[in-house]
């Protein structure tokens, strides 16, 4: 019986397990962030509002969510830890470069390029790593067993 699995139950791959524990800190950060603080979509000034201890805009807080909600949805597809490592290593390159701004919207201080960097090199590690065997692959071949009747019983 084909089933899919749920969101909480064990990760049958790391890159599952990537993608479900990035994507909800992702949501809530960017969720969070939004919530308690006066961020908006105007280009990154030379103080950009805090929450915690990643500095925030409306354009970081929205990449968050969106990588955080494709997290959650391709959680079974190996592609979304090398996506995640394609955008956040261009987002901490570009950010320790520039260390103020990634394209004058991405805040881009020390704890934001840590993160975006950290979240890259598990991405990466995870997208290119060994393939978790399959089922068929550990188990092998199944043969059925013929079973007799009991002794005394008819069979129909």
């Amino acid at each position: 019986m084909d089933y899919q699995r749920g969101l909480f139950e064990r990760p049958d791959s790391p890159a599952r397990a990537f993608a479900v524990a990035a994507g909800l800190f992702l949501i809530a950060l960017g969720v969070l962030a939004l919530m308690f603080d006066d961020v908006s979509l105007d280009p990154v000034g030379r103080r950009p509002p805090h929450f915690l201890i990643w500095g925030v805009s409306g354009w970081t807080t929205i990449l968050w969510i969106a990588m955080g909600g494709l997290g959650l949805i391709l959680a079974g597809a190996r592609s979304y830890p090398l996506l995640a490592a394609v955008v956040f290593g261009a987002a901490a390159v570009w950010g320790f470069i520039n260390g103020h701004a990634v394209a004058a919207v991405l805040v881009a201080g020390t704890a934001n390029n840590v993160t975006h960097a950290a979240l890259a090199g598990v991405g990466l590690v995870v997208s290119v790593g060994p393939r978790p065997p399959r089922a068929a692959e550990v188990s092998g071949p199944t043969r059925t067993l013929p079973v007799k009747p009991e002794r005394g019983k008819r069979t129909v």
